[in-house]
């Protein structure tokens, strides 16, 4: 590794390589060797230039930190790299999108982001594409359709970039933006934004079908009519929009379904309209690709594409140019924000904590214990009431206005929260020795755990009694196991949600 802190490049350099920012942070022959791999003849190496941190949301993540700290100590010194990083893709010559399946520099981009590099240099190796020959349509290994698009590994598969120009061969700049013409990239959406945006669709979706049953596994949701049938399928997600210009989270829907039996009802345009309200409501907008399908039953697919496009339109959807007349794409549409029905019997603790918050409760929660048959209060203010429990057995034996209602009530008995809360003497309650049930054996070795979790990381002063459960060296009497499920089962949303 040289240590010249300002080196004057090469001139055998390519020009766009010596005016990159990041190329003095490498020793002449790294960058030397890079240049010869790009331009040789045949070669299957493209020497591209990226911003670092389009390499580090196109790469698998992680960090390795004593690297990362080795790594920096070197720049400091003036030590210049001895490598160009690398991005190893597949292509599908059809797709004109290329994915990454390995990389090497994750941690250089990061040091050469920290200061303020805009261009490094990047060895892009293909599989099947040789990059001299794709600048004559009459060489041997010529190929029609060159990758537009750069998807991410792994880790990193929801975000895409457009696909790097090789900087020795720049005429192909034409023909690898095609498909994209009016191409600009902004901000990526992060993983964070994406699961928040999937939980308000998916709360959305559940506020809307209102008494419909609905079911979820995975992408799939099967909705539930109101006379206990069902309405029809949905296969559906949230992910990063698939436009190239447009990066924010957009919800996906990959199929709609209706019995054959059923159609001609109006199920179909139902579920469409269930879909794209939950949308509007979590400020979403929604992308597919017409694809007639079928359901159980068919011979052929109900629809076909022309009629399919037909219906997405009418709905508000519409083609987006340079993706294809099979492409289509929903704008959010501005409404009026939608309150909750609070003669809908909930089916989730979550449908309950969002009406509690609509209605003057923040920050409350319900939490339901299956084993014992009742739910309570947790969270906001509770601290400060008297009583937190509501004793029914199920979430759906109230409806929105009866959780408020209950609510309404348990806070009326708030104390003075400028003392300190008294602890509230417990009932008492008598524990059966009878031999332990297989689940209770189970809630046994989680109340131990959890036990254990409380006193090493001193979440508070534990009652007398299990303080004396904690502290006894001889195995616990079966009543005794139960009375620490109990106290664990009233205890465990204090510290675990």
């Amino acid at each position: 590794m040289s240590r010249r802190r300002n080196p004057t490049l090469p001139a055998s350099l390519h020009p766009a390589l010596r005016a990159a920012d990041g190329a003095p942070y490498f020793s002449d022959d790294a960058l030397e060797e890079a240049n010869t791999e790009g331009e040789t003849y045949k070669s299957r190496t493209a020497l591209v230039l990226m911003d670092p941190a389009d390499f580090l949301r196109i790469a698998d993540p992680g960090k390795e930190e004593a690297r990362q700290v080795a790594l920096e100590q070197v720049l400091r010194e003036g030590t210049r790299l001895s490598d160009v990083p690398r991005l190893f893709v597949d292509y599908d010559e059809t797709s004109g999108v290329a994915v990454v399946t390995g990389h090497e520099g994750r941690h250089r981009s990061r040091s050469l982001l920290a200061r303020g590099v805009k261009q490094m240099p990047v060895r892009i190796h293909t599989t099947n594409i040789r990059w001299s020959e794709q600048t004559s349509p009459k060489a041997w290994d010529y190929i029609e359709v060159l990758p537009h698009t750069l998807t991410g590994e792994a880790g990193h598969a929801y975000n895409r970039m457009p696909m790097p120009v090789p900087i020795h061969y720049p005429q192909l700049a034409e023909r690898m933006m095609k498909k994209n013409p009016t191409l600009t990239l902004s901000r990526y959406a992060t993983r964070e934004e994406i699961k928040a945006a999937s939980d308000r669709f998916f709360d959305a979706l559940e506020a809307r079908a209102g008494e419909k049953q609905t079911m979820y596994a995975g992408p799939f949701v099967v909705v539930g009519d109101r006379k206990g049938g069902v309405l029809g399928n949905l296969e559906v997600s949230v992910g990063v929009s698939s436009t190239l210009e447009a990066r924010e989270p957009v919800v996906r829907l990959s199929f709609i379904g209706v019995s054959p039996d059923q159609r001609g009802e109006g199920r179909g345009t139902a579920l469409l309209n269930l879909v794209t309200s939950a949308a509007d409501d979590a400020g979403l907008a929604v992308e597919l690709d017409v694809d007639p399908q079928t359901m159980h039953g068919d011979k052929k697919p109900p629809m076909n594409k022309a009629a399919l496009r037909a219906f997405y339109k009418k709905a508000g959807f519409a083609t987006v140019r340079g993706m294809g007349s099979d492409f289509m794409r929903r704008p959010v549409t501005k409404r009026n924000p939608r309150r909750m029905d609070g003669s809908v019997r909930p089916t989730r603790a979550t449908q309950v904590n969002a009406y509690l918050a609509e209605n003057g409760f923040p920050g409350v929660m319900l939490h339901r214990s299956a084993r014992d048959a009742y739910c309570h209060f947790y969270g906001g203010d509770t601290d400060y009431w008297d009583d937190t429990s509501v004793y029914v057995p199920r979430i759906s034996d109230l409806t929105l206005d009866g959780w408020l209602s209950e609510a309404q009530r348990l806070a009326q008995t708030k104390r003075n929260p400028r003392r300190r809360n008294p602890a509230r003497p417990a009932r008492p309650k008598k524990f059966s020795n009878d031999p332990l049930t297989a689940q209770e054996k189970k809630d046994s070795g989680i109340a131990n755990v959890y036990l254990m979790d409380w006193v090493c990381d001193g979440w508070g002063p534990l009652p007398p009694r299990i303080a004396e459960f904690e502290a006894r060296r001889t195995p616990l009497t079966n009543a005794e196991k139960r009375e620490l499920i109990d106290w664990y089962e009233n205890n465990c949303h204090v510290n675990m949600f």
